[in-house]
């Protein structure tokens, strides 16, 4: 029997707002500090020449980023949840938890450092574990699908955001 094996499925990039519309709530000790900052938009496209081609959604806003930073450990413990739209009018729910070790390229990003860019997939200790609901029948299969994902920072434009390779595990 072979292992299973990974499909590159989608791109999921998301925007979070300011850092002023975020809420800050200090660590009592030995607890890491929680961050809540709002998600204003971004997109989830299917990658061509898979399944899941052609599904394309955009996200919506209202979703939250709840991370708990710890910074005993130096990691960000993720916890995202947000609403997209497809192209044809289904709504499309996002969930991911997962961690993201905190380096010099993320504490530059995240402090918008004069310089601090895009980084590479791969550059990062950086993975989630995302869960989809999703109305479209076509794209039932999603909901079922197992996923994971590794990120970076994404900087375009007025972009500033995170980006994901979202990958299917299948037999």
């Amino acid at each position: 029997m072979s292992p299973p094996h990974l499909t590159h499925t989608f791109t999921l990039r998301v925007q979070a707002g300011p850092s002023s519309s975020s809420l800050h709530f200090p660590p009592s000790q030995p607890n890491p500090t929680r961050h809540i900052t709002p998600v204003i938009g971004g997109f989830l496209h299917g990658i061509p020449g898979t399944r899941a081609a052609g599904l394309t959604a955009t996200l919506l806003p209202g979703g939250s980023d709840w991370v708990l930073r710890d910074d005993t450990k130096n990691i960000l413990h993720l916890d995202v949840r947000t609403q997209a739209r497809t192209s044809s009018g289904q709504g499309v729910y996002i969930q991911y938890t997962g961690h993201l070790v905190l380096d010099e390229a993320t504490e530059r990003f995240m402090r918008r450092d004069e310089g601090a860019g895009s980084t590479a997939f791969g550059g990062h200790e950086w993975w989630i574990t995302p869960h989809f609901e999703i109305g479209d029948p076509e794209y039932e299969w999603v909901q079922r699908g197992v996923f994971f994902g590794r990120g970076r920072f994404h900087l375009e434009g007025e972009f500033r955001g995170v980006e994901y390779e979202i990958f299917e595990v299948r037999n």
